[in-house]
């Protein structure tokens, strides 16, 4: 469970509206083109979190947080909390978990800690193994460090006052614990010099051995650990003295190459290039050396280690907003940040490498901005991405364990780390008791629930008390350690006794449930993948019940495609393909999940014609990429060609021969080939809406291979590497295997949800990490395919007007009421100057007319262009457009669309700004405010560096802002792509779908907080007419925002004639009490109607038809249109007497014997037909 708030938490431990929100690129002052309305308000107001509480704050420099989901805080120790943070952006989800560290109470220290209390550690260790052996409650990774090679961290290393490492002065970001327990941040160094007799020289450093390969003196210790090589230098070994400062030197050595493992109570001192020779002339055996050393400017170090950055430094960011290297590359990150008077700390990790909806990870000046929104005075960034671990005691654990989600998907071994620690020498006796950590407890008669019971002592530590449990009365369940079964219904109390504290919670036992639900309840899998499926409940009264998934009864159906475990765990059957219903039940509930298993493929590249793709031994998964296309096929360490004799298939070509030469060495190894032109092999939803489960290629291994056990990524494990990028240009990575095996295997990399469509291929790698000795060979690969679900596709079902709510209301333009203000809008004419008689221009020019001769009541005040008028972004196009706009004779704005710039081409912040001003903008209009973003580079996020003011600011924290000081009854939030494609193609819509989510949900939020403002959502872009009522997720529901397309002007439309495709503009009537009416104008040349039955008997019924020939251009055919929804329209009867016609429906009912004549009205075009009553 979590609590939901607004706000954040810091060190210091010191009216009725209806509002049109329209999406624009840009911040500028509007530039008033002719008829534009003056009072239309720009992009200012600066960055920053929007003002307002029904928004989280936003750090700076993130995307705008839509979404903040913080649970509750737990207590590991006294003075020290954890509580984990979800926070939904429009640039994607940060996940973290938080430790806020209170340095002053005398209950909590901090401590380093030493991979394996060594620097020289290959294997390093991970965070919770250094907890558990040290007694840490808490902690965090620690430094960067050289990983897959000697495992040393790159900065200082103190322990507990004793200097295991000297600070680098080019690793100069620094950390560390005073006496007094508080913490410093910033840059520390070492100064150090050895004099024996008359002669003195400097010390370099402290265990730096990588300083040796310079003129250097280096003093080592035990801490160095196991044997390092290191350059051909002069070694003075010695034993210390009893004042511990002074060597006693036992022998002299020149041309050491290997330093061992030294005992306790030993020392060298390891001299290198010019200071080898001086160690040799002056110093002798049983020469006594006195050392002197110290670290400053500040000296009061206990505790100490290094990190990558300074992020804030005395309460100002540290980091560049733009810089080199990982500064503006979103990674999983650790970070520390303290206050000013180092007396508390916030200990942070963030998530990342995972899909955009789960953990996107921050850049460096992301987590400074977080710093300093959570009063972090100082902070410094630790080791990030897949080493970003923190571990935590919970309570009711007596070790700690890992609490974030390793982007490795498992702990990563580290160097070191900054743990916390409970002074208290021995546990307490109880002074508290807890169980179910403090909750009511419901279950389920027959069932049996194993729970958390125990005893905090006065430190908040577990108390040397053992927890009891009871239940009262004893009949309704019975007590096995902490673990209860329960024999019957009833009430009663469950007690927990720990030493002389005493607690109870209320116990209820059901034997029937309200509610059985499972999680996932709908799935696909590959052959032989698992699923997890968890089951919840609920009581009749509502509470929810522990109920433990083998108290669940499960059931496969067909039992041939898979199998079920009673913890919930449903394996795919290795081979067949088709739906699955797996069916769980208990308390008289059934609950049930569909499962796809198998998979159909679609071809991406055969993997046969070798002039398309390169080899390169480069890092690939980044954007751009670093290599030619084309680039060579060898590389020092293997290369490709094509062997038409190994084939993976019957019908195969043949297949790439990866040849690997890897040299034995402590490093990782990337071995890749890569297509020369990534987009001419794309990954597309399959058949538009269907995303695939995975990529799967033909791999074939070798002898040698099979013979080196172990599991991919694991050292000398050559691991086949799948990298994609998403149409976000965001690089993904995959490691679906390790080649353990000789001959051909069908490998599939799962994609995880979230993805972001099409996919591109960038590369197909072989990966080894420290390769062994003789690691040379032939991999082959075939057939790259994309792996779908045999799940079959649901058809959309089309609806033309939605359930609007009750502000809201579709009617032709005849019902408007009067007193309103009428907004016109349309988009898609793209029009050009060179083709004046193209559809769009001809429907330009008759819109002059068409407004001119609407109701009064409809005539608009205002026309919103909503994008891609102009067909290109050419200056000659877009003035041709303003004179077509200017022409209507109604004051008019133009938002930005895609062809306005020319697919990106021409920027809006040139010719479009230079032709009509501002990219994005506000207005009020009647009793509606219209906000209009940039959305022209297919969203809005992407439309942001083209702005005209405001340069470096985000759109969506001004769109915010316009939402939060709106006083009119009405907000119309407008853009010109569609969060969401309406149409079955589902192609023309934000290309981030995540985006997408959180630009609805960000309306949807401030409808929630702002209940007296009526909110619409207005679009262009996806051609054709279409209204949605939706949830943010895309889901089409009541409660939901209306979502209106109004997008053809005369441009080929997406939709079917009868599904909303034809050109047409839309009429919006706003009321002062924040009503809206609306009206769907098709752009007609004439309507034929059909009377189905010319003479009806007296009493009888018929349904009237009419269909409309579009308005159209020399460049198309025209429409036929039905006059139906959600073509607004009005019919008539000549004489109501004789026969009544419905006038939304067109159903004619005949009442007396006679003639009339009906008519429709749509468009402005009316036609009429004769129908005879006997």
């Amino acid at each position: 469970m979590v609590s939901r708030r607004v706000g954040v938490r810091r060190l210091g431990w010191g009216r009725g509206a209806v509002a049109l929100v329209v999406a624009v690129a840009g911040c500028v002052a509007v530039v008033a083109p002719a008829h534009s309305v003056p009072g239309a308000v720009g992009a200012g107001g600066g960055g920053g979190a929007a003002s307002g509480a029904w928004l989280p704050t936003t750090p700076d420099q993130w995307p705008l947080v839509v979404d903040e989901a913080v649970s509750p805080s737990v207590t590991l120790t006294h003075g020290v909390q954890q509580h984990s943070d979800v926070l939904r952006t429009v640039g994607g989800a940060q996940r973290a978990q938080v430790m806020d560290v209170d340095l002053a109470d005398p209950n909590v220290r901090l401590g380093v800690v030493e991979s394996h209390d060594h620097l020289t550690d290959a294997a390093d260790e991970v965070p919770s193994s250094m907890a558990h052996r040290t007694g840490a409650v808490g902690g965090v990774n620690g430094d960067f460090f050289e990983i897959y090679g000697s495992g040393r961290p790159l900065g200082m290393v103190v322990i507990d006052g004793r200097l295991v490492k000297s600070p680098d002065p080019t690793w100069n970001a620094d950390l560390w614990v005073r006496h007094d327990g508080s913490i410093g941040i910033g840059t520390e160094t070492y100064a150090g010099s050895l004099t024996d007799g008359a002669a003195t020289a400097a010390i370099t450093a402290v265990n730096a051995v990588n300083s040796l390969s310079g003129n250097a003196i280096v003093r080592v210790t035990p801490d160095l650990g196991t044997p390092s090589p290191i350059a051909a230098s002069t070694v003075v070994a010695g034993h210390l003295g009893a004042d511990g400062t002074t060597l006693l030197v036992d022998s002299v050595t020149a041309g050491v190459t290997t330093l061992p493992q030294l005992a306790a109570g030993t020392e060298d001192l390891v001299g290198s290039g010019t200071q080898a020779g001086w160690l040799s002339q002056n110093i002798h055996m049983g020469d006594q050396i006195a050392v002197s050393e110290k670290i400053g400017p500040d000296p009061d170090v206990v505790q100490g280690l290094s990190g990558g950055a300074i992020l804030v430094q005395n309460g100002q960011r540290a980091v560049p907003l733009q810089g080199s290297g990982e500064n503006n590359v979103d990674n999983p990150v650790t970070a520390v940040g303290v206050s000013q008077d180092g007396k508390h700390a916030v200990f942070a990790a963030f998530d990342g490498h995972q899909s955009e909806d789960v953990a996107q990870g921050l850049t460096r000046p992301q987590i400074a901005g977080w710093m300093t929104q959570h009063g972090a005075y100082n902070a410094i960034l630790f080791d990030s991405g897949g080493s970003t671990q923190m571990v935590g005691r919970l309570p009711g654990q007596t070790q700690a364990s890992v609490l974030n989600v390793p982007s490795d998907g498992h702990e990563r071994p580290v160097a070191n780390g900054l743990f916390i620690y409970s002074t208290e020498k021995a546990p307490g006796t109880a002074v508290k008791a807890v169980v179910n950590n403090g909750k009511p407890l419901t279950a389920l008669a027959g069932t049996t629930v194993p729970l958390s019971a125990y005893g905090l002592d006065a430190a908040d530590n577990p108390a040397r008390d053992a927890a009891s449990l009871k239940v009262s009365p004893g009949k309704i369940a019975t007590v096995n350690g902490s673990t209860l079964t329960f024999t019957r219904p009833g009430h009663g109390v469950l007690h927990v006794t720990a030493g002389h504290a005493q607690s109870t919670i209320p116990l209820t036992v059901v034997d029937s449930l309200k509610t059985l639900t499972v999680t996932p309840n709908q799935v696909d899998l590959d052959s032989g993948a698992t699923q997890l499926i968890t089951a919840a409940a609920t009581a009749p009264d509502g509470s929810p019940v522990d109920l433990l998934a083998e108290a669940v009864k499960w059931s496969v159906d067909p039992p041939a495609l898979g199998t079920i475990a009673p913890d919930g765990t449903f394996t795919a059957a290795p081979t067949g393909s088709g739906m699955v219903t797996v069916t769980a039940s208990a308390g008289g509930r059934t609950a049930t999940v569909s499962i796809a298993v198998g998979r159909s493929t679609t071809n991406v590249d055969p993997l046969t014609d070798a002039s398309k793709w390169s080899i390169t031994d480069a890092y690939m998964n980044v954007y751009p990429r670093k290599v030619p296309s084309p680039g060579t096929h060898s590389t020092s360490d293997g290369s490709m060609s094509f062997d038409p004799a190994t084939k993976a298939q019957l019908g195969d070509a043949g297949s790439f021969d990866i040849h690997y030469d890897y040299p034995y060495v402590s490093k990782t190894l990337d071995l890749s080939v890569y297509l020369n032109d990534p987009n001419s092999e794309q990954v597309p939803l399959l058949n538009g809406t269907q995303a695939p489960i995975g990529l799967g290629v033909w791999v074939k291994g070798n002898p040698d291979l099979a013979s080196r056990p172990g599991a991919g990524l694991a050292p000398g494990i050559v691991t086949l590497n799948v990298g994609i990028w998403q149409s976000t240009s965001q690089p993904t990575s995959f490691y679906p295997t390790g080649v353990t095996f000789d001959g051909w295997q069908y490998v599939v990399a799962q994609l995880p949800p979230g993805l972001q469509y099409p996919l591109r291929i960038n590369y197909l790698g072989l990966v080894v990490i420290k390769p062994g000795p003789n690691l040379s060979g032939d991999v082959h690969l075939a057939d790259l395919q994309a792996v779908y679900s045999p799940r079959p596709p649901v058809p959309p079902t089309y609806t033309a007007i939605p359930k609007n709510p009750s502000w809201l209301s579709f009617t032709d333009v005849g019902s408007f009421k009067p007193g309103g203000t009428s907004i016109a809008a349309f988009d898609d004419a793209h029009t050009t100057a060179a083709n004046p008689a193209a559809t769009g221009t001809v429907a330009m020019k008759a819109m002059p007319g068409l407004l001119a001769n609407l109701p009064t009541a409809a005539k608009p005040s205002m026309v919103q262009a909503l994008g891609d008028m102009s067909d290109d972004g050419q200056l000659p196009d877009l003035t041709n457009l303003k004179t077509l706009l200017d022409g209507l004779g109604v004051p008019y704005h133009d938002a930005v669309g895609n062809h306005e710039i020319t697919q990106g081409a021409t920027p809006e912040n040139a010719n479009f700004a230079n032709v009509f001003g501002a990219t994005h903008y506000a207005y009020d209009q009647g009793a509606a405010r219209v906000i209009v973003t940039d959305s022209g580079h297919i969203g809005i996020t992407a439309s942001d560096p083209y702005q005209t003011v405001d340069t470096d600011e985000s759109q969506y924290l001004w769109l915010a802002q316009q939402l939060t000081q709106n006083t009119q009854k009405v907000a119309i939030v407008t853009t010109h792509v569609p969060a969401y494609d309406p149409h079955p193609r589902a192609d023309s819509q934000f290309s981030d779908r995540f985006e997408a989510e959180m630009y609805e949900r960000l309306v949807q939020r401030y409808q929630q907080t702002h209940p007296g403002v009526h909110v619409m959502m207005l679009f262009g872009h996806a051609r054709g007419w279409a209204e949605d009522v939706r949830l943010p997720d895309g889901t089409e529901s009541p409660d939901g925002i209306p979502n209106f397309v109004v997008a053809d002007l005369g441009a080929p439309p997406y939709a079917p004639e009868d599904q909303g495709g034809f050109y047409n503009y839309g009429l919006f009537n706003v009321l002062p009490n924040g009503t809206v009416q609306f009206a769907v104008q098709p752009l007609l040349a004439s309507i034929a109607v059909t009377a189905p039955a010319p003479q009806l008997t007296l009493g009888a019924k018929e349904q009237l038809s009419a269909v409309g020939t579009s308005l159209t251009g020399t460049d198309a055919p025209a429409l036929q249109v039905p006059i139906a929804d959600p073509v607004s329209r009005h019919w008539t009867s000549s004489d109501p007497r004789i026969a009544s016609v419905d006038p939304s429906s067109g159903v004619l009912t005949a009442h007396c014997a006679g003639t009339v004549t009906v008519a429709v009205t749509a468009g402005g075009i009316t036609s009429t037909a004769s129908v005879t009553a006997k």
